[in-house]
């Protein structure tokens, strides 16, 4: 008896070691999908996340393209061109492309200053101009008032309005002939020429106005330092008149002039500025108290031909 319960014990602890087993491998499968579940659930979290991330990102940088677009697109409109120069400049000098570059500013650049490099190119220094300066009108002038001034020649400016100066026909490179217009004792209102076929070397604004208010045009001529002489004169007797010639044209007309006498057409038409001296009619043979004579008053007129001049004379 003894030896047939010992085999039952040995069955019942086995059973019990299996029962306990099993409950434990159930326990451990249970914890394992639950563990499992749960690196699950948080690797899909976190997956989640990132995307959201990704998504946030991804409107952020959209949001800063937008911004930087709109802000270039500002400071495009917004912005504006200065010409400045690379190195020290000294009067005379040539504008060429290496001495100017261009710049970009926000500001607003004065109305003086240059914006385009094509605008100062040709053009000289009429002042000390530093380098990194941006360069200005008044500092600059055109180089058909510098280099143009033939061998020889001065240049020398008349101040007349629009319609003295023949307006807009007349530009840089051709020729005139010069009129004053001035008043004498003898015949009232004389106009001559006192030049002919002379260079036009620069056309520009006075920055004066006329005695009827209108604006004034500065012309500058090349003319011989003789000529200059008469101009200067004339500037100072009367009011100038200038006649575009054809450029073919070399001719140097003898020209006497005209005074009112002339232009109405009086008697035979000859101005008295060329008549002869005529023989007065012979009294009539009556008697009569003798007059005291009157003393004749001489007066000369210079008429200046191309280069030349003729001096007449005349009395009263």
């Amino acid at each position: 008896m003894p030896q047939s319960r010992r085999p039952k014990k040995v069955l019942v602890q086995a059973l019990v070691a299996l029962a306990i087993a099993l409950v434990v491998g159930v326990i451990a499968l249970f914890l394992g999908f639950r563990i499992i579940s749960s690196v699950n659930s948080q690797a899909s979290k976190q997956k989640l996340e990132v995307e959201a991330e990704k998504k946030r990102l991804a409107e952020e940088e959209a949001r800063l393209k937008e911004e930087e677009r709109l802000l270039a697109t500002k400071k495009k409109i917004t912005s504006y061109s200065v010409v400045y120069t690379r190195s020290n400049l000294m009067p005379g000098e040539a504008i060429v492309p290496s001495l100017v570059e261009l710049k970009k500013t926000e500001e607003k650049p004065d109305r003086m200053v240059f914006q385009k490099v094509s605008d100062v190119l040709g053009m000289v220094a009429k002042l000390p101009i530093l380098a990194g300066e941006p360069l200005e009108r008044n500092k600059l002038m055109d180089t058909g008032s510098y280099f143009s001034v033939p061998e020889g020649t001065r240049a020398l400016s008349l101040l007349m309005t629009s319609i003295a100066s023949i307006d807009s026909a007349l530009v840089p490179g051709v020729r005139v002939d010069v009129l004053v217009t001035f008043s004498t004792p003898q015949w009232g209102k004389v106009t001559q020429t006192v030049l002919q076929n002379v260079q036009v070397i620069a056309v520009s604004q006075a920055g004066a106005k006329g005695r009827d208010g209108e604006a004034l045009k500065k012309i500058t001529v090349s003319v011989t330092p003789e000529q200059a002489e008469k101009l200067i004169l004339a500037s100072n007797i009367g009011s100038f008149h200038l006649t575009l010639r054809n450029v073919r044209d070399k001719t140097l007309a003898k020209l006497p002039g005209t005074d009112l006498n002339k232009l109405l057409l009086k008697g035979n038409g000859a101005s008295p500025m060329i008549q002869k001296e005529t023989v007065p009619p012979k009294a009539p043979d009556v008697l009569a108290l003798p007059t005291p004579e009157k003393e004749k008053a001489e007066y000369r007129i210079t008429i200046f031909k191309g280069t030349g001049s003729e001096t007449v004379g005349f009395y009263q």
